[in-house]
């Protein structure tokens, strides 16, 4: 055995200076972080914060120190000592680098500094702290909060067209399939959009879902929906519909059994099948309307589906096939308000 390997085999098992001290936070951290917790429970923050100086002078490792770092400051800004909670929130994005432990705290640290400043109107200095942080914490995940924070400060000082010019400047270069450069093309397509630019827009929104593809990443959905609103009111309503139900669709794993359902699916299924119905195309409609039950069983939008299919059969004279929707309408959901309509409309044309 080498020798290095020998010290390091002898200090883990004498419980020696080595990782076995550093496995988890001291005795006395616990007992100050847990104090300053509880003061902030009460209402003091002061003394919270007098337990986290406490705490961070207690730890032993860097990732404590950091941590009741951070909680000091949250407690002070609390307390109304801005200026000093500002130093300490600056003091941790300052310790961080691109990558590593620290970095984490870092990032969050420059996410919480900047709204600080925001709010007491400092937002120059805001703008600055976060295009330094997108500089130099590109990797972690807490940058694309940042940059969205930064995008909409912008923004409302200078509209879209100046939002769209900070970030060319500041997230133009991202790190491959990284959070920030998944936000950094939704606040693109999405500015573009908001300037009037709209074919912009789409190559934008289209080369997030490339990067991205539904079910990875945070945007996709949105990204989908803005799709389907950019190409409806340029009346492309087959890459509408198309974008509304490739959302629709999607099936998002989960940890637990089964998949996740976001809010706009069941929504982009039945907004595909009224654009149908709007072109003309009523099969095509139905048969996307009548899906929707089946592959939402939990929506509120199960009979506004089959009511709507219903109308468009109404609509074109098919009184028969309309029925049968206005049936099943008055039937998949109790208590809705669409299963009142079909009743109603049951009642008129069904005898």
């Amino acid at each position: 055995m080498s020798q290095p390997l020998l010290v390091l085999v002898l200090t883990l098992s004498l419980g020696g200076c080595g990782f076995a001290t550093r496995a988890e936070p001291t005795a006395a951290w616990r007992l100050q972080a847990r104090q300053g917790d509880e003061a902030l429970v009460r209402g003091e923050p002061l003394r919270a914060a007098e337990h986290y100086g406490r705490a961070e002078r207690a730890a032993a490792r860097g990732k404590d120190r950091r941590e009741a770092r951070y909680r000091r400051a949250r407690a002070l800004w609390r307390a109304g000592r801005r200026d000093e909670a500002l130093t300490l929130m600056r003091s941790l994005f300052a310790s961080g680098r691109p990558s590593g432990p620290a970095s984490v705290r870092a990032a969050r640290a420059a996410l919480d500094a900047g709204l600080w400043l925001v709010a007491m109107q400092r937002e120059t200095e805001a703008l600055a702290l976060w295009a330094e942080a997108l500089a130099r914490l590109a990797s972690r995940p807490t940058a694309a909060a940042i940059l969205e924070r930064a995008v909409h400060l912008v923004e409302q000082r200078d509209g879209a067209d100046g939002a769209l010019r900070w970030l060319a400047a500041h997230a133009a270069r991202t790190p491959a399939g990284s959070d920030l450069r998944e936000e950094a093309l939704w606040q693109r397509g999405r500015l573009l959009r908001a300037a009037g630019r709209p074919s912009e827009a789409v190559e934008a929104l289209e080369a997030l879902l490339a990067a991205f593809p539904p079910p990875r990443g945070r945007r996709w959905d949105e990204a989908l929906w803005a799709l389907a609103d950019l190409h409806e009111a340029e009346e492309r309503l087959e890459e509408a519909v198309e974008a509304l139900l490739r959302l629709a669709e999607v099936q998002e794993p989960t940890w637990l059994i089964g998949s996740y359902t976001r809010a706009r699916m069941p929504r982009a299924m039945l907004r595909a099948g009224e654009l149908l119905l709007r072109a003309g195309r009523l099969e095509a409609a139905d048969a996307v309307l009548e899906r929707l039950p089946a592959r939402f069983p939990d929506s509120r939008l199960r009979d506004d589906a089959l009511l709507a299919a219903a109308r468009g059969w109404l609509e074109a004279g098919q009184t028969d096939r309309a029925c049968a929707r206005l049936a099943e309408a008055a039937e998949v959901q109790p208590g809705g308000a669409a299963r009142r309509r079909a009743e109603r409309l049951l009642a008129r044309h069904c005898r």
